[in-house]
């Protein structure tokens, strides 16, 4: 008995779908000693199926122009990708401003969706 693995290929395949963020318009970053959690989610459809979605994941460029490695979102399966992390106090001007985020989704075709831009405002505590 011979066995090996069996490459199929979809020719109808369709890229993913990002329909939408929840991103909130500003974040206030807390007093030293605090922190805040944060999430980011994105709803992604994929017309071949959730199943086929191989990857969601977001690019950030902080204010000063410096762009950041991307990050993956985890499914909660449903179609809503979700980040979660705490946001800190920081003395780095450079950390307060708007954060552009580009999402953008990847099939298991390795077909890409159209990218998504939302940002956020950081602001300095009063």
């Amino acid at each position: 008995m011979i066995l090996s693995d069996i490459f199929v290929v979809n020719s109808a395949n369709q890229p993913p779908v990002i329909s939408g963020t929840n991103l909130p318009d500003s974040v206030t970053r807390p007093f030293p000693g605090d922190s805040t959690l944060l999430t980011i989610s994105v709803n992604v459809n994929d017309p071949d199926g959730l199943c086929d979605l191989r990857e969601v994941t977001f690019v950030t460029v902080r204010p000063n122009g410096v762009t950041l490695p991307p990050i993956p979102m985890s499914d909660n399966g449903n179609g809503e990708f979700v980040f979660s992390n705490y946001v800190s106090f920081s003395s780095d001007p450079t950390s307060y401003g708007y954060f552009k985020y580009t999402f953008t989704a990847r099939d298991r075709s390795n077909v890409l969706s159209n990218p998504v831009i939302d940002s956020i405002k950081f602001v300095q505590p009063q």
